[in-house]
């Protein structure tokens, strides 16, 4: 098969890697966790391949979404597809790491925000009152669903459970922005990881992003929004949530940028280090708080510069 073969053979299983990770969110109750991995097979075509014949197979990936429902299409091509597509082409240029996950951030934000207001617009709402139907369709269901499989608990007690979950809903739907921009800022650093990875197995020189570290003026990020919440009301503390909620994930990607520099020194097996970061991320309660709190106060303690001293420049992974 000629190179032009080759490149349509890959675009064409990297589409439909793509598109079937994401269309599984749409049927599977856990499927949220494969539509994360969904722009990597197409992330991974953009490195090796030009990135407008990567951006046509992300148009031919949207169509498997789009067969089940239209809107899915047009989300996943231009969050998921797209910001793939950015993320290759981004490695491939040599972008620092703040600019890679940083773009692909703001692309996909943009992107869901426009979702929004189309989707509000049909529904001939505004978008603040679309987030607050959708908060108000999860706490009829959490009513119905207390009240049809209460089976003999206490009266009271399913009150305050409702009552409880009713306020989750309700911080969840005041936090839309932040937590949007945060799971678009995780979901680009995780494919970003996973291509490096894909990328350094077939021999690539990266830059190290072992000693990745936000600005020291990204501190104030942190300290106001989180003066916002304990002095402030209404606007002002919703707003503070939303952008505490950013800092929060950046600092939580310094963090982990800490552990994964003091366990490459170790030499520690990646037997090891996967069960760690799953743990961190998946099943220690209180653990990625506990992950930020390291990055925010490396501004301070330099804590890799503790265990070795760093190179003038950084230097290269794969040295």
């Amino acid at each position: 098969m000629n190179r032009k073969g080759n490149t349509v053979a890959e675009g064409v299983a990297a589409a439909g890697l793509s598109g079937a990770l994401y269309t599984a969110s749409l049927f599977m109750p856990a499927g949220i966790m494969t539509a994360l991995f969904s722009p990597l097979p197409l992330a991974f075509y953009a490195w090796r391949r030009p990135a407008w014949t990567a951006a046509l197979f992300a148009l031919l990936a949207a169509l498997i979404p789009a067969f089940f429902a239209p809107i899915g299409g047009a989300s996943y091509l231009v969050q998921f597809g797209l910001g793939g597509v950015l993320l290759g082409e981004a490695m491939k240029r040599g972008w620092r790491p703040e600019y890679i996950i940083g773009s692909y951030t703001l692309l996909t934000t943009a992107a869901a925000l426009v979702i929004l207001v189309v989707t509000a617009n049909a529904a001939s709402l505004s978008p603040a009152d679309l987030v607050d139907s959708i908060a108000a369709e999860w706490r009829k269901a959490i009513s119905d669903a207390l009240g049809t499989g209460a089976g003999e608990a206490p009266r009271e007690t399913l009150v305050a459970l409702e009552s409880r979950l009713e306020e989750v809903v309700d911080f969840l739907a005041h936090s839309f922005f932040g937590l949007t921009v945060s799971i678009n800022l995780l979901t680009g650093w995780l494919n970003a990881a996973w291509l490096r990875r894909l990328v350094r197995a077939r021999g690539a020189k990266l830059d190290n992003w072992l000693y990745w570290k936000a600005p020291d003026s990204w501190i104030w990020a942190l300290i106001l929004p989180a003066l916002a919440i304990l002095f402030g009301d209404g606007m002002v503390k919703m707003a503070g949530t939303n952008i505490l909620f950013i800092s929060v994930s950046v600092y939580f990607l310094q963090g982990l940028a800490i552990i994964q520099f003091i366990l490459t020194e170790k030499k520690t097996s990646p037997l090891i280090r996967i069960p760690i970061y799953a743990l961190i991320v998946l099943y220690v309660p209180g653990a990625p708080v506990a992950v930020a709190v390291l990055g925010a106060f490396d501004m301070w303690l330099n804590f890799r510069s503790r265990i070795v001293k760093p190179p003038a420049d950084r230097g290269n992974e794969n040295k």
